[in-house]
């Protein structure tokens, strides 16, 4: 038996139960029946007795409304028939009534629909705002079978779909009545045979309640989106587009068809995919899966090259990680597995997929219940080839939905989880960095991280957080911070430094996101924490006066050539002074804000050759401090520096400390001195700041840079 999105409206009709006048007996022109227990005609009873009862009928045990001719209702306007038990609306042969838009028939107990007398035909009809919902043998364009509809306890739609004028679901005069559903109406959809269109969904929009048909069809197109809050039958056709969303919150029942896919960019990169139906098979989702030297576990080569496996390494276009997997050379390429054409897809898990032009389908019965995927993976560090020693505990999982979901930082902190969340930008070709909450796209990979992987648990997704309205998957706020950008052409790349009151000066997993690379071709930049940790966002607790040096590096994608870097957000960043380093070359230039820093890179370069310094001037609570009090001249500067004193009429204190606070030279300044010349000639290349204190408590800092 069909379980009914068009359930027994009980709950619905209460309100109309307790309003309404029961009938009785034979009708007379504005006369309410009493109920009835009898055998009464439709054709008995007129518009006028269906108002004169409150525009509701009561049929109670023993009572049949017979339907004898072609009765037409609608003029009494929104009709309810309320079937008790022991009472049946009998259909003759061939008999049809007609109800007016929003008409309902409810079945409580063992009340039902019939047909008593000739044989079961597509003549006896059910029509609800001119569209045929039953029949009693369910064809002629119907939505269900009398037997059906006794199942489903009865029939409510609030907006049925005629498709008269297109096949835009936003268009009114598609629907009787002329009016959009909203998410308080129970939506039908009948076969192809009852419109001249089918519906397309082009923009957001929701449903109560939604019954397809068989035969008929609902298409979501490219960024539209339907969401049904309660419940939904499908005996038709559900089909989503690669960028259209369909969420349900409710039960999903009916033995029609669904499907969605996915369209990569064209690019010639793996993609990371994850299927919308409930254990697809992999040869259905029109990947090509035949393998290369065999199928299995791929290896590397020993030093964990990023370019090039082993030789005679199994290969494919569709692979699996298994996290847990043991490692010959402890290189992360051998987490990797082929995917056999037979193999059933696991919901919730993330598969790598070379696009190539292909994009992968869902084809089955959607997912749409809570989803929990294993995660029990072994403890220590594994090599990546680009990011360098990593810590085992990441998993590689999909959003098993057909619409977006929104993952929340108390659904990974309570299964052991950090709140990191890496999203995969196919575009781009690498993982993108989020702190939860974050909202994963359809069909979106992504992975999370186990902080403690020897204790087994499982990632869980949550029915009531699918999101059938984004499309954007990450955020990240902050207040004190430096945006660096490694640019090249079209390309462009992010690291992030911030300054929190919650953070440490190592390795914090619940704000900062690892680099984790993407396409060995595609180039990226990072920072380091601790001595293996490359980062995406690096955070570090706030500047106390004090001076901080962090790690930079650059990838430049396996291809030497000239890059930029860019500076911004420094505003963010008070009283606080910023030098880059750049090892190779040993330079050190002053940071502003939109700084762009142009380099070039060769091959055996060391990708951590940048050092950023971070210095906090304090100038609070100095009264007096004096601005343009001296200017320095060479500055950068070799072997000696011209300082040169605007007023002479007291005496100074002059030091020339490096970015930690050390002092290099102390020199007294006498009043009425207009100008000394410093010898620099010992002082390391470098940021180094000149401060000047006067007889009067007054203070000035400008940085000197020493080529």
């Amino acid at each position: 038996m069909k379980t009914s999105l068009l359930r027994n409206l009980n709950g619905r009709g209460i309100a109309l139960l307790a309003a309404s006048v029961i009938i009785s007996g034979v009708s007379s022109a504005q006369t309410c029946p009493s109920p009835i227990t009898g055998i009464v005609n439709t054709n008995s009873i007129n518009a006028a007795d269906i108002a004169a009862c409150g525009g509701t009928l009561t049929i109670n045990s023993g009572g049949s409304l017979y339907v004898t001719t072609n009765e037409d209702w609608t003029a009494a306007g929104t009709v309810s028939i309320v079937v008790n038990s022991g009472g049946v609306i009998d259909f003759d042969a061939p008999s049809q009534l007609d109800l007016a838009a929003g008409s309902s028939i409810i079945l409580n107990g063992t009340g039902q629909i019939v047909q008593t007398g000739g044989p079961c035909t597509a003549a006896e009809k059910i029509r609800v705002g001119g569209a045929v919902i039953a029949t009693c043998d369910g064809n002629g364009g119907a939505l269900y079978s009398f037997s059906e509809i006794n199942a489903l306890g009865g029939i409510h739609f609030s907006h049925i779909w005629n498709g008269s004028v297109g096949t835009e679901w936003h268009i009114a005069d598609n629907w009787t009545p002329a009016a959009v559903p909203g998410a308080g109406d129970v939506v039908a959809i009948p076969s192809s045979s009852g419109y001249l269109y089918p519906p397309f969904v082009f923009f957001n929009h929701s449903a109560l309640e939604l019954s397809i048909a068989g035969g008929g069809s609902v298409f979501i197109a490219d960024y539209g989106s339907l969401m049904v809050y309660n419940s939904a039958v499908n005996d038709g056709s559900l089909a989503v587009s690669s960028f259209g969303n369909y969420a349900n919150f409710g039960t999903q029942t009916g033995t029609g068809t669904y499907s969605t896919d996915k369209v990569f960019p064209t690019n010639n990169r793996f993609h990371y995919f994850s299927s919308s139906t409930s254990n697809p098979i992999a040869s259905s989702t029109g990947v090509n899966l035949t393998p290369v030297n065999g199928s299995g576990q791929l290896v590397s080569e020993a030093g964990c090259n990023p370019l090039q496996l082993a030789a005679g390494s199994p290969w494919s276009q569709f692979l699996r990680m298994n996290e847990n997997a043991s490692s010959a050379n402890n290189c992360s390429q051998e987490l990797w597995f082929t995917v056999g054409a037979g193999e059933a897809l696991v919901n919730g898990k993330g598969y790598a997929v070379m696009s190539g032009g292909v994009y992968p389908q869902s084809v089955g019965i959607f997912n749409n219940d809570d989803i929990s995927v294993p995660a029990s993976v072994i403890s220590g560090t594994i090599t990546d080839p680009l990011s360098g020693t990593i810590s085992r505990g990441w998993y590689l999982l999909g959003n098993p939905y057909p619409c977006s979901y929104d993952i929340q930082a108390a659904d990974l902190t309570s299964r052991g989880f950090s709140t990191q969340v890496q999203i995969w930008d196919g575009l781009l070709g690498s993982w993108i960095p989020a702190i939860a909450p974050v909202t994963i796209g359809k069909n979106q990979g992504f992975q999370v991280r186990k902080m403690t992987p020897s204790v087994p648990d499982a990632f869980t997704f949550y029915k009531f957080n699918k999101n059938a309205f984004a499309y954007s998957f990450f955020d990240f706020n902050f207040e004190h911070f430096l945006t660096v950008s490694l640019e090249k052409e079209n390309f462009n790349m992010t690291t992030t430094i911030f300054f929190d009151e919650n953070a440490t000066d190592n390795f914090d997993p619940e704000l900062e996101a690892n680099r984790l690379s993407g396409d060995f071709d595609v180039p990226f930049i990072f920072t380091k924490a601790g001595e293996n940790e490359r980062m995406a966002y690096n955070a570090y607790a706030p500047l106390y006066n004090e001076s901080k040096t962090v790690v930079m590096g650059v990838y430049d994608g396996a291809t030497p050539g000239n890059f930029s870097l860019r500076f911004q957000d420094l505003a963010t960043l008070e009283n606080t002074t910023v030098t880059l380093e750049d090892t190779k070359l040993n330079t050190f230039t002053p940071v502003e804000e939109d700084f762009v820093y142009n380099f070039t890179t060769a091959a055996g370069d060391d990708q951590e050759r940048f050092k950023v310094h971070f210095s906090m001037v304090d100038v609070s609570g100095i009264a007096g401090n004096v601005e343009n009090a001296f200017t320095i001249f060479p500055n950068p500067a070799e072997d000696f520096v011209q300082i040169s004193f605007t007023n002479t009429d007291q005496s100074y204190t002059l030091q020339v400390m490096d970015m930690s606070g050390k002092t290099f030279i102390s020199q007294y300044i006498a009043e009425g001195t207009n100008q000394v010349q410093i010898n620099t000639e010992t002082l390391s290349a470098g940021m180094y700041l000149v401060e000047l204190r006067s007889s009067k408590g007054e203070r000035t800092v400008q940085k000197l840079i020493k080529k």
